[in-house]
């Protein structure tokens, strides 16, 4: 099992594995449909016609309900599971003066998830409050980039504290 050379097969937790490829796995189709309207189809469709634009719009926004909703929920469960069961422990072993560090950026991180979670349902809102939202893509787009952008570094910089 040449694959297995970076560590060994019993120290593998099998748990916090799958939770985490669950997890990424998530975060990363929430965070390409997120790059692939503001990359893509926000500025394709603003060379389209207002009466062509809506419709269009209001299809994607509707596949992507589901998708994005769906995200957010395993986002939110397989987060908080990971909290719970595998950092809080891992938290607990750093040294006392980093603790309150790794809190402080895990709010953050926290706090730009949220506001991340929020601009992706308001662009898939239906009807005319979506509309509304999508209307102010070239706002809403970027600001979710950033929220993304912040939640990745700080998670980057998460799992490598007390390491």
């Amino acid at each position: 099992m040449s694959w297995l050379l970076f560590a060994d097969a019993g120290s593998i937790d099998v748990g916090a594995t799958v939770l985490r490829v669950v997890h990424v796995a998530a975060a990363i189709l929430a965070a390409g449909g997120a790059a692939f309207q503001l990359i893509a189809l926000h500025p394709a469709l603003a060379a389209v016609p207002e009466a062509q634009r809506l419709p269009i719009r209001e299809a994607v926004a509707a596949r992507w309900r589901t998708v994005i909703f769906a995200c957010i929920a395993v986002l939110l469960l397989s987060g908080l599971l990971n909290f719970v069961v595998y950092r809080i422990p891992a938290v607990r072993s750093f040294p006392e003066s980093l603790r309150p560090f790794y809190h402080g950026l895990f709010g953050v991180k926290v706090l730009a998830a949220l506001a991340a979670f929020h601009a992706a349902m308001v662009l898939a809102l239906p009807g005319r409050k979506g509309e509304a939202y999508r209307n102010k893509a070239g706002f809403w787009l970027p600001y979710l980039a950033a929220c993304l952008a912040v939640v990745v570094i700080l998670g980057v910089v998460l799992r490598s504290l007390g390491a």
